[in-house]
């Protein structure tokens, strides 16, 4: 659905989500990234979806640079050769020192609350020095 039209229809709903509205980003590949960033951007952790790492191997959310969330849907991560090619994904995002999270989708949507800490946790201890 285009931004303009999904904002639309936050904007006609309820008053408690309209503030949803401003948080919207078209980059997003699914639900569960845009809840993800939501709920992290609450959190008060900065996220960016979609973004390129080692010149072409695309990372679900990438957090300051060097923590990777990867947000697995059953219906498209669970064939044979799809759980391969994550396997081999997730190798590639790791040569170059990031730390990969991977959270299925009903992680995500119904224990929130332990994705939340494991990605705090790790960035509180494995924080690059600055």
């Amino acid at each position: 659905m285009q931004r303009n039209r999904l904002e639309a229809l936050i904007l006609r709903g309820p008053q408690r989500l309209q503030h949803l509205a401003p948080r919207l980003n078209a980059q997003s590949a699914s639900g569960i990234e845009s809840i993800v960033r939501f709920g992290l951007w609450a959190a008060g952790i900065r996220a960016r979806i979609q973004v390129v790492v080692r010149g072409a191997c695309r990372v679900d959310v990438l957090i300051d640079d060097w923590l990777v969330l990867e947000l697995d849907g059953r219906g498209t991560h669970a064939q044979d050769r799809a759980f391969t090619r994550d396997r081999v994904h997730e190798a590639t995002i790791m040569r170059d020192g990031r730390i990969v999270l991977r959270f299925g989708y009903a992680t995500i949507l119904y224990d929130w609350v332990f994705v939340l800490a494991c990605v705090q946790d790790v960035l509180r201890q494995h924080a690059p020095v600055r």
